[in-house]
């Protein structure tokens, strides 16, 4: 995929947007992570959109190993480690599930507000997707809404300035995505990146490595 990089942001031309791009993603990693959503350390949330949507986040350690092998496994440190303004290593925030059928109007968003500055990425892939679920919507360069259509051996990454949505649709059954939010290790970018990162899940790692749960704010 062709990237126009501008310091550590940058366009990606072919999806006309910025600080977005696709990886590989195994799809037999489905196989593994499906039985997670019958355990019961996890943690279920709903943003209150014109959607059924669930975000399923780790709630114990042994919930947020099964996403930090994940985060491993796909090799994300690695892959934006000459992105991303860190010191000694890359920090996955929350791994969680993303379980929808439908949307019925558009939640036009960014995960990471100004000042994170490519410091903090998500990361998207499906894990159950049937041909009726509805896929992603985004404003590209111009603030035009494109789609786009989640693929099982490919992930979507996007970092600041990626205005995005669950597109418009229903589905008979329920589609199920993977999520990670990871980035920086540096202390000092945690209050931008904070507003997205803290308000996900209960459960979820710091830059410095540390865990925080809300449960004992």
């Amino acid at each position: 995929m062709k990237l126009l990089v501008v310091g550590k942001l940058f366009v990606n031309s072919q999806l006309s947007a910025p600080n977005v791009l696709e990886i590989p993603f195994d799809p037999a990693m489905a196989a593994v992570l499906l039985p997670e959503l019958d355990k019961p350390d996890y943690c279920t949330m709903s943003p209150g959109w014109s959607s059924d949507i669930e975000w399923i986040s780790n709630d114990s350690f042994r919930s947020y190993k099964v996403f930090l092998d994940c985060f491993e496994r796909l090799g994300l440190a690695k892959a934006f480690s000459t992105i991303v303004d860190y010191e000694v290593n890359l920090v996955l925030y929350c791994g969680f599930f993303v379980r929808r059928s439908r949307c019925t109007e558009y939640n036009f968003h960014l995960d990471w507000l100004d000042g994170c500055d490519n410091n903090a990425f998500t990361l998207i892939a499906p894990l159950l997707q049937s041909e009726d679920s509805p896929g992603l919507a985004y404003r590209d360069l111009h603030g035009s809404i494109k789609k786009y259509s989640y693929r099982a051996d490919s992930a979507i990454v996007f970092g600041s300035g990626f205005v995005h949505s669950t597109d418009l649709g229903s589905a008979e059954s329920p589609s199920v995505l993977l999520s990670l939010t990871f980035g920086t290790d540096k202390m000092e970018h945690w209050g931008a990146i904070s507003k997205t990162a803290a308000s996900q899940s209960r459960l979820f790692r710091l830059p410095c490595g540390l865990f925080c749960n809300k449960l004992f704010d």
